[in-house]
């Protein structure tokens, strides 16, 4: 290079009195001429301003104001810079010796934009010294390829690449992520630039500057796996208890941690946090004096104060934010339902299963009481069907408690009614019934002249998956009956029993007038065998038969949802695809409520261990969802 460019050294300071004067005696006795010095300086109240103003024939640019942070302080200093190359040195950092500058201009040239190199990390003094070589690019995901004291960057690009100050100790490394990330030339020196004093923000605040520097590499790093080989990730672990550390619910979505909290703590001045598991343990410190309570059913702290969910009401809060990975959507509902907290003062951590406000739009307006509601002869279960005259009188004769307010009770009452709105439950009529358990339906089915054909798993397999033990499945004929609603010289005239996989039909069960199933579509396997079954089912229907099921339906969610395993539930965009199947294939399928009811027992969602049969059980949480049963009506086409 033919001049000698200009550089400047940018040095942040806030009360250092005590480290600031040998930073400015190692920048001065520089032999570099064409330096430029510029300190910045966050309107200490100690006396290092005394101290600066002692050396200001030597600097070059003093600025004494408050800031928003090192990266602020640091930022002021980049703009005002004049120089072609800009080197960032802390209080308390010490340039090598007096030719540092010197030797490092002699590396610089015009293809590069970050010259990076070595650094002592000290203790007060210059002792305690240890060697830090820069990692470098080729172990960028693992480790820092450097120390921001040991960078000499190039002005241009630093103006247009300023730090970050959502991160409030870790945006020097956000800096060289990014920088790498969007291909910044990078230059590797064998030179010492700096001591570097132990001590600094990022040392002091461990929690903030871990939190921040794994948010920082899983929003780039290829493969997010691959985190567990970063230095501050594994640092974190160690520091909060490896051991006990969920890996899992940390890895989801942390590139949005920090500016999920920077942002709440802009917006509101009182924030709850609800869970205290490890996440919230790590965040708690980071949201400062916004955080005014912890709430936790069962944890306890030495340091702070927990709540329990009870003492919500009593709590001042602009803001409960759920920490509970995956438990979202059952923590909402417990604190909407159960503690009747305003909606729209939840927010959530993790935005990754859904949005609060399609929840607020799916659950919260769903319970406004409207006026009008339009009758359907299908859809979810609700409180009006349950205490209508029509409902109470089917409960009473299937032998129920007709002040029940549970939804299996609607299921029954729901498919019995159906079918003798239909015309179906007549003499000489025939209907199939699946997984018929000890349902009261076969019984009273065949109490009005109609010839039932039940079914259900043969006992070996149905004490395989745990019906027998829980008196949900019929072993025999005599099982059907258990309540005598039909005598039993007509029941056993009428009725017939057999073993069935639902999975597998046989092809001698045809010309039916109508089937049924109640809440058995969800335990085929996966939503795909229960959506067979309702298409396999129509072919053992005479031409112009009814199909009437139950089954579980996922109140909370129609994007997530559980698909396979033992219990699966129907999302309503499940059922209105099969719905659209149906009905391109000629046959009928009735109108459906997907809204639900407006009374109190439809606002009332019930929690494990679930209350007896005497309360209200038309919605409950089972794995995180919010559930209830949906009764479906199909004509199979002439």
């Amino acid at each position: 290079m033919n001049q000698l460019p200009k550089i400047t050294i940018i040095t942040v300071t806030h009360n250092a009195e005590e480290f600031i004067e040998p930073t400015i005696q190692s920048v001065i006795e520089q032999n570099y001429k064409n330096l430029e010095y510029i300190i910045v300086d966050g309107k200490s109240t100690d006396n290092t301003l005394n101290i600066l103003n002692a050396y200001t024939n030597n600097i070059d640019i003093l600025v004494s104001e408050k800031d928003f942070g090192i990266y602020d302080a640091m930022n002021k200093g980049i703009t005002r810079a004049s120089g072609e190359w800009v080197m960032l040195l802390n209080a308390g950092d010490l340039l090598i010796d007096k030719d540092t500058i010197a030797s490092l201009v002699k590396k610089l040239d015009t293809e590069i934009d970050i010259l990076y190199g070595d650094i002592w990390i000290v203790d007060k003094g210059i002792t305690n010294k240890q060697y830090a070589k820069a990692g470098g690019l080729n172990s960028i995901w693992s480790f820092p390829p450097c120390w921001h004291q040991g960078m000499l960057i190039r002005a241009s690009y630093h103006k247009e690449n300023m730090y970050d100050l959502r991160y409030k100790s870790a945006s020097d490394y956000n800096f060289m992520i990014e920088s790498y990330v969007n291909k910044a030339k990078f230059k590797y020196v064998n030179e010492v630039f700096c001591y570097y004093l132990r001590g600094g923000v990022s040392t002091v605040q461990q929690l903030n500057n871990r939190l921040e520097a794994v948010a920082i590499i899983s929003k780039h790093i290829p493969f997010i796996e691959d985190i567990q080989n970063n230095f501050f990730f594994n640092d974190m672990i160690k520091i909060y208890n490896k051991e006990n550390f969920n890996l899992k619910e940390f890895s989801r979505d942390i590139a949005s941690i920090t500016e999920k909290l920077d942002s709440l703590k802009q917006k509101y001045k009182n924030i709850i946090l609800y869970g205290f598991g490890k996440t919230a343990q790590l965040i708690a410190p980071y949201l400062g004096d916004s955080l005014k309570a912890i709430v936790d059913k069962n944890a306890t702290s030495s340091i702070y104060t927990i709540y329990k969910p009870s003492d919500i009401k009593n709590l001042n809060y602009d803001c409960i934010l759920i920490t509970l990975v995956g438990r979202e959507f059952s923590v909402i509902c417990e604190l909407f339902f159960k503690y009747e907290v305003d909606i729209k003062k939840i927010d959530v951590l993790y935005q990754r299963d859904f949005s609060i406000d399609n929840f607020i739009h799916s659950l919260s307006n769903q319970t406004q009481n409207n006026k009008s509601i339009k009758k359907y002869e299908a859809g979810i279960c609700t409180q009006e069907e349950l205490e209508s005259k029509t409902y109470r009188e089917w409960a009473k004769y299937l032998h129920e408690s007709v002040t029940q307010m549970h939804r299996k009770l609607w299921e029954y009452c729901f498919i019995i009614d159906s079918l003798k709105n239909k015309g179906m439950l007549q003499s000489a009529k025939k209907g199939l019934g699946f997984a018929v358990g000890t349902e009261p339906l076969a019984s009273a089915f065949c109490s009005f002249g109609v010839n039932i054909t039940a079914t259900d798993l043969d006992f070996s397999e149905a004490s395989k998956q745990g019906w027998v033990e829980t008196n949900q499945h019929a072993k025999n004929l005599e099982a059907l009956n258990s309540r005598k609603i039909c005598s039993e010289e007509t029941f056993f005239d009428l009725c017939q029993f057999e073993n069935v996989d639902m999975n597998n039909i046989p092809e001698h069960l045809r010309d039916f007038d109508f089937i049924w199933s109640a809440c058995a579509l969800e335990h085929l396997g996966s939503i795909s065998l229960g959506e067979r079954f309702i298409y396999e089912s129509l072919k053992c229907l005479k031409p112009g038969g009814f199909a009437v099921h139950t089954t579980e339906y996922n109140y909370s969610s129609n994007s997530e949802t559980i698909s396979n395993g033992p219990t699966v539930l129907f999302r309503r965009k499940d059922i209105e695809r099969i719905s659209r199947k149906l009905k391109s294939e000629g046959h009928e399928v009735f109108d459906m409520n997907f809204e639900g009811g407006t009374l109190v027992n439809d606002k009332f969602v019930d929690w494990p261990p679930y209350l007896n049969e005497n309360n209200a059980h038309l919605k409950l949480v089972l794995d995180n969802y919010v559930i209830t049963s949906i009764g479906i009506i199909i004509k199979k086409k002439m």
